[in-house]
């Protein structure tokens, strides 16, 4: 374990790839001996019974703010966590900022399109047929961030870029 905690924020639209990037940072953490927590936002959902509800607008800032609480949480006991999460609200990057130690945003900046492409959950689709209300990116704007650490874009190289960087930050801020 680490003798400093870390908070790795990697948010994006709905279905951008914010939980694949977290799963190969995951990885490329344990090889170079940095041990790592992963929260994924629809895991906590579930998890927590809220698969049906925190939705709207007002409910995703209050989960975003719970899950930045159980960041600081686990990084105040110098634990690195990732998290993929939505979340994209200024209030919110703005708490992280100043409340989380060694706090690296990462944003998934994916072409809407390919994100629509891609529709892994259905999101877009059940939206576009009514089925479904509250999607960020379409009835909820999204506030992308004003300044984030990392920007990851879709192709290949970038991404292996960006989690080298981020490598080699945690390594020279923590000892490990």
């Amino acid at each position: 374990m680490s003798k400093i905690g870390a908070v790795v924020w990697i948010t994006g639209l709905p279905g951008s790839g914010k939980t694949t990037f977290m799963e190969s940072l995951k990885v490329e953490l344990l090889n170079n001996s940095i041990r790592n927590i992963c929260l994924d936002g629809d895991r906590i959902r579930d998890i927590l019974g809220l698969t049906n509800s925190f939705y709207s607008k007002q409910e995703r800032m209050e989960l975003g703010f719970r899950y930045s609480k159980l960041c600081k949480y686990l990084s105040d006991q110098n634990h690195v966590v990732l998290i993929a999460t939505v979340a994209l609200f200024h209030e919110i990057q703005n708490w992280n900022r100043e409340n989380l130690i060694n706090y690296h945003e990462v944003f998934i900046n994916v072409p809407f399109s390919e994100i629509l492409e891609r529709d892994q959950k259905r999101l877009y689709s059940k939206f576009q047929s009514k089925q479904i209300i509250n999607v960020v990116g379409l009835d909820i704007e999204f506030e992308a961030p004003i300044n984030p650490d990392y920007i990851v874009c879709s192709d290949y190289a970038s991404t292996n870029k960006i989690i080298d960087l981020i490598v080699n930050s945690l390594r020279s801020k923590i000892n490990v």
